[in-house]
């Protein structure tokens, strides 16, 4: 359980997050400032859903996951989704701090309790993305009206992926940003050549949509029955505090 403590710290490391507002003025002329600009707009909605995909393919069946999420602004991420195999996860994220659902406990370890640090990180977590693409402009160039295309490589290729086993400065990705009519960002795709430690060939995919801004105050989860799965108090009091520090 949180304490009064806890919470508080919570509440400041909230108020003294958030995205930087870009430096320079928007410049239409340059596919780097449209993205930053387009990114800032983004991560400064008050809430957004998404829907994502992604597809692994090496040796053997393709791993393949597909889900959606909702992004509560300062730092709250609720996400579920579906992969190979019948894997499925409902993910609570507050900041650095992660829940996974256990079915068939039901109830709701801390990600390091199930050995799942990188729960609601990577193409789960669109404000991370976001941030990602903010980091990497230099790369930008126009490839259409309203998209624009960047190159990764590095750590935060791996932050994307989300995988370990690869030579992350030997792995190249093509990222495709689309816009909506707001100038915010609609669609990220991105499709990479992974190069894992043994030099066998993975393909990686992934798209994340935004699908509305500004309607969703959290994603309600439900089992396989159709029934609320409630949050424990503990995640309750972090959701809270998050939002109390808008």
């Amino acid at each position: 359980m949180i304490s009064a403590v806890g919470v508080a710290t919570l509440l400041l490391a909230f108020q003294g997050s958030g995205p930087a507002r870009p430096a320079k003025e928007l410049d239409p002329g340059d596919p780097a400032s449209v993205v930053e600009h387009a990114a800032y707009a983004t991560r400064t909605q008050k809430n957004y859903e998404t829907a994502f995909k992604l597809r692994m393919q090496a040796a053997g069946a393709p791993l393949e996951v597909q889900g959606k999420g909702v992004w509560l602004a300062p730092g709250v991420l609720f996400a579920e989704s579906t992969g190979s195999g019948g894997d499925d996860k409902k993910i609570v994220r507050v900041g650095n701090q992660a829940w996974v659902y256990d079915a068939l406990r039901q109830f709701w370890p801390t990600a390091e309790q199930c050995g799942m640090d990188g729960a609601g990180r990577g193409i789960q977590n669109p404000d991370e993305i976001l941030a990602v693409l903010s980091r990497n402009l230099q790369s930008a160039k126009f490839v259409n009206a309203g998209e624009i295309q960047l190159t990764l490589t590095g750590d935060d290729l791996a932050r994307i992926v989300k995988q370990g086993g690869f030579l992350w400065n030997k792995s190249c990705a093509r990222v495709d940003v689309t816009l909506d009519g707001e100038k915010r960002i609609r669609k990220v795709a991105c499709d990479a050549a992974l190069v894992t430690v043994k030099n066998d060939p993975v393909h990686y995919s992934a798209e994340v949509t935004f699908v509305s801004y500004n309607g969703a105050a959290e994603l309600r989860f439900t089992d396989e029955k159709k029934r609320p799965i409630e949050l424990s108090q503990e995640m309750r009091q972090a959701v809270d505090a998050s939002a109390a520090g808008r």
